[in-house]
C-alpha cells in the first residue's frame, strides 16, 4: 500500500553486514516497511569505503551478527579527519539512526554536488594529474 511493504521474511539482516541500516536489522516477519531510506543509509556506508578501503565496523567487531547488533543498538565507523569535514557532516546525515531524518536520495545528491562545486571552484586554475608516471 503506498510506499510501504509488508516483510515476509523470517527477521531481519537481509543484506550486508555493516552496509544495513538499523531498521532492516530490527525487522520482524508481517512488518510494514519504507525501504526508500534504506539505500541512503547504505551509501554513506559506501563512501565509507571508499574513502577508508575499510568494511564498517569489521575490525572492530568479530563477526556478522556482533556489526548488526552495534549498528541497531547507533554504532558507526569513526570517520577519519581525512575526509573534509563537509562531506562528514553529509555522511552522518545519511545513515542517521532514525531514518525519518536522513537525507533523500535527491536531498543526497544535491549535497554531494555541492561539494563537487565548491571543488571545481577552488581548482579552476589547476589541471587534474591521472597519473604522476606521465605527468600528464
Amino acid at each position: 500500500k503506498g510506499n510501504q511493504t509488508v516483510y515476509r521474511g523470517n527477521g531481519g539482516g537481509m543484506g550486508t553486514p555493516g552496509y544495513m541500516p538499523p531498521e532492516v536489522i530490527l525487522l520482524k516477519k508481517g512488518q510494514r516497511y519504507e525501504p526508500k531510506h534504506w539505500d541512503v543509509f547504505s551509501m554513506a556506508m559506501i563512501i565509507y569505503f571508499m574513502w577508508t578501503g575499510k568494511h564498517p565496523l569489521l575490525e572492530e567487531f568479530e563477526n556478522a551478527f556482533a556489526i548488526n547488533d552495534e549498528i541497531s543498538k547507533g554504532t558507526r565507523p569513526i570517520l577519519p579527519t581525512s575526509i573534509p569535514i563537509n562531506l562528514r557532516d553529509i555522511i552522518r546525515q545519511m545513515w542517521d539512526q532514525d531514518h525519518t531524518k536522513r537525507l533523500t536520495v535527491n536531498e543526497s545528491c544535491i549535497e554531494l554536488y555541492k561539494l563537487y562545486e565548491i571543488s571545481e571552484v577552488l581548482d579552476k586554475n589547476e589541471h587534474l594529474q591521472l597519473n604522476p608516471l606521465t605527468h600528464l
